[in-house]
C-alpha cells in the first residue's frame, strides 16, 4: 500500500500528474490497459489520444530481484520507438508480524467460507428431505384426486344420461300434447270463423237487399215530392188569379151597388166567390197535406240514413272480429312453430352436453397419461412433479358440468 506521504515522494520522483484521490482510479485504468489486446488498445487509444502516435501495448512487469535486491512492479508502454515506463512501484519485504497477520486473515476467510458451505449443505439437505416428503404427499393427493375424479365423473355421467333421457321424454310428451291441443283449437277456430263469416255474408246480403229496397222507396218518395211541389205551384197560381178576379169583382160590385142587375150579378159573383174560396181552402188543405207528406218523407229518409250508418258500423265491427280471429289463428300457428324450434334447440343442447362428457373423459385420459409420465420422471426433479401436479389441479380437476334447463353446475372434483 502507498500512504499519502509516500505518494508525494512518488509523485515528485516519477513526475506524476494526478493527485492522491485519483491515483487509485488511474492505476486501475493502467492495469486495464495491460489486460487489453494491442489492436483494441490501438483503436481505443486513438479516440483518447488524438495527438501523437498511438501506443501499441501496455505491459505490467514484475522484477523480483533488481540490482539492489528489491522487487519492483512497473507499467511499461511499448510503442514503435521505445519502451516508456509510466509507473514504477517498489515492494518492501514484509516482516514476521505482517506475514502472520496476512495468514491469519486468509485463515479467517477460509474458515468463514467453510462454515458458509456447511450451512448451505445442511440447508440443501433439509430442502431435499422436505421435497421428498412433499413429493410423497403430492403423490397421495394425486391418487386420492384421481379416485374422487373417477367416482364423480361416473356419477355425473349416470346423472346426466338419466336427466337427458327424462328431459327428452318430457319435452317430446309436452310437444305432442301442445301440438294436439293447438291443432284442436286451430280446427275449432277455423270452423267457428267459417260459420261466422257465412253468417256475416248472409247478413251483408240481406242488408244490401234492404238498402236497394230503401233506395227504391226513396226514389219513389222523391218523385211524389216533385209531383206534389208542381201541384202546389199550380194551386198557388190559381189562388193568385182568383184573388185578382175577386178584387175586380169587388170593384165592379161597388160600381153597380144601386143597380138591381148589378145586385144579381153581385150575387152571382158572390156565389162564384164562395165557390172559389172553397176551392182555395181545399187547395190550402191539399198543400198542407203535401207539406206533411214531405216532412214525413224527410223523417223517413233521416231514419233510413241512421239505420244505414248503424248497419255500416255493425259490418265494420264484424270485419274487425274476422280479422282478429284470423290473427289469433296465425298466432297459434306461430306458437306451434316456436315449440318445434324449442324442441330442436333442446336436442342441440343435449348433444352439446354429450360432447362435454366426451371431452371430460378425454381430459381424464390425458391426466392419467400425464401422471404416469410424472411418476416415471419423479426421481429427476421434485420441481417437475410439483409443476405437473399444479397443471393437473388447474386444468383438469376444476372442470364443471352444467345440465340444461337452468340447472346449477356440478363440480366434478377439487383438491381438499
Amino acid at each position: 500500500s502507498v500512504s499519502e506521504e509516500e505518494f508525494h515522494d512518488l509523485k515528485h520522483q516519477q513526475r506524476l500528474l494526478v493527485d492522491f484521490p485519483k491515483f487509485a482510479a488511474n492505476f486501475m485504468d493502467l492495469l486495464t490497459c495491460c489486460l487489453a489486446k494491442p489492436t483494441l488498445l490501438h483503436e481505443s487509444s486513438s479516440s483518447h489520444r488524438p495527438e501523437g502516435q498511438a501506443p501499441l501495448s501496455y505491459l505490467a512487469v514484475l522484477n523480483t530481484h533488481d540490482v539492489a535486491g528489491h522487487s519492483t512492479f512497473s507499467i511499461v508502454e511499448t510503442n514503435a520507438f521505445k519502451r516508456l515506463t509510466h509507473l514504477s512501484l517498489q515492494f518492501t519485504p514484509g516482516d514476521d508480524a505482517e506475514v502472520k497477520l496476512y495468514l491469519a486473515a486468509r485463515l479467517r476467510q477460509t474458515t468463514h467460507e467453510k462454515r458458509r458451505l456447511q450451512d448451505d449443505l445442511m440447508a440443501t439437505t433439509a430442502d431435499l428431505d422436505a421435497t421428498k416428503a412433499s413429493e410423497a404427499a403430492l403423490q397421495t393427493q394425486v391418487d386420492r384426486a384421481m379416485q374422487q375424479h373417477a367416482e364423480q365423473l361416473g356419477s355425473a355421467k349416470m346423472a346426466a344420461s338419466e336427466a337427458m333421457t327424462a328431459q327428452k321424454e318430457a319435452a317430446l310428451q309436452t310437444l305432442h300434447d301442445t301440438e294436439r291441443m293447438y291443432t284442436t283449437k286451430l280446427e275449432n277456430l277455423r270452423l267457428s270463423s267459417k260459420e261466422e263469416i257465412e253468417q256475416l255474408q248472409h247478413k251483408l246480403a240481406e242488408t244490401e237487399s234492404e238498402l236497394q229496397s230503401l233506395q227504391k222507396t226513396k226514389y219513389q218518395h222523391e218523385t211524389n215530392i216533385a209531383t206534389l211541389e208542381r201541384h202546389v205551384a199550380a194551386l198557388e197560381d190559381t189562388n193568385r188569379l182568383n184573388s185578382v178576379e175577386l178584387q175586380s169583382l169587388k170593384s165592379q160590385n161597388k160600381a153597380l151597388d144601386q143597380d138591381l142587375e148589378i145586385e144579381e150579378t153581385l150575387k152571382m159573383y158572390k156565389a162564384n166567390n164562395s165557390t172559389m174560396q172553397q176551392k182555395l181552402e181545399l187547395s190550402i188543405s191539399e198543400i198542407n197535406k203535401g207539406n206533411q207528406i214531405i216532412q214525413q218523407i224527410h223523417q223517413e229518409n233521416q231514419a233510413f240514413k241512421a239505420k244505414m250508418r248503424m248497419k255500416s258500423k255493425i259490418l265494420k265491427q264484424q270485419e274487425l272480429m274476422v280479422q282478429e280471429k284470423e290473427h289469433q289463428r296465425d298466432q297459434l300457428v306461430h306458437q306451434v312453430k316456436a315449440l318445434k324450434n324449442e324442441l330442436l334447440m333442446r336436442d342441440d343442447q343435449l348433444s352439446l352436453v354429450q360432447q362435454k362428457n366426451d371431452d371430460l373423459a378425454h381430459k381424464l385420459e390425458e391426466s392419467n397419461k400425464l401422471l404416469a409420465s410424472n411418476q416415471q420422471g419423479n426421481q429427476r426433479s421434485p420441481a417437475v412433479l410439483a409443476q405437473a401436479v399444479r397443471v393437473f389441479h388447474s386444468v383438469y380437476l376444476p372442470a364443471t358440468y352444467q345440465y340444461i334447463y337452468d340447472k346449477p353446475p356440478t363440480v366434478l372434483g377439487t383438491f381438499e
